[in-house]
């Protein structure tokens, strides 16, 4: 028998969906070049499962407890949470965090990570209206999830010119 997965449109709020068609109209005109220069950043949860049976894999020598620490008996949701970036200059860092993300989690984690790992970004400050068919430095790009629009994050980003 086969299994029918809900469309992802289908779980999405009406202004959810007005503000993706905003975003994609806004930059409908970019060409590959502008998306180029982009540096993209976002948090993602993975391995949800239930404890008990679970499909998970591991590298040579590497234990499952190292990965997901399970508490044996437990029925609960266990999940790794982490933060990621990504450029045409390659995949950056995969941190690991714990709990809820938050202003002062995130802000750690751009701090110990972000400039290290792309320091081309350091001094690109992109102001929306300019952008045009050329962009002429790289930009930083995350949802505006509340630890991202954080007054200590928005201040450290704008200090860094970013």
């Amino acid at each position: 028998s086969s299994v029918t997965l809900p469309r992802r449109l289908d779980d999405l709020s009406t202004d959810n969906i007005t503000a993706r068609r905003s975003f994609a109209n806004k930059f409908i005109h970019w060409d590959k070049s502008c998306w180029e220069l982009g540096i993209f950043s976002d948090e993602a949860d993975l391995l949800p499962t239930k404890c008990g049976k679970q499909y998970i894999r591991v590298r040579e020598g590497q234990k499952l407890v190292d990965v997901a620490p399970i508490r044996e008996g437990s029925k609960e949701l266990v999940t790794v949470k982490v933060w990621g970036v990504i450029s045409i200059f390659g995949v950056g860092p995969l941190i690991r965090y714990y709990d809820t993300m938050n202003a002062k989690k995130y802000l750690q984690i751009l701090k110990d990570n972000l400039l290290q790992t792309y320091p081309q970004l350091e001094g690109t400050m992109v102001i929306e209206e300019d952008f045009s068919e050329q962009l002429s430095c790289f930009f930083f790009v995350e949802d505006n999830c509340s630890s991202h629009t954080a007054g200590i994050v928005e201040d450290w980003k704008y200090e860094k010119g970013n």
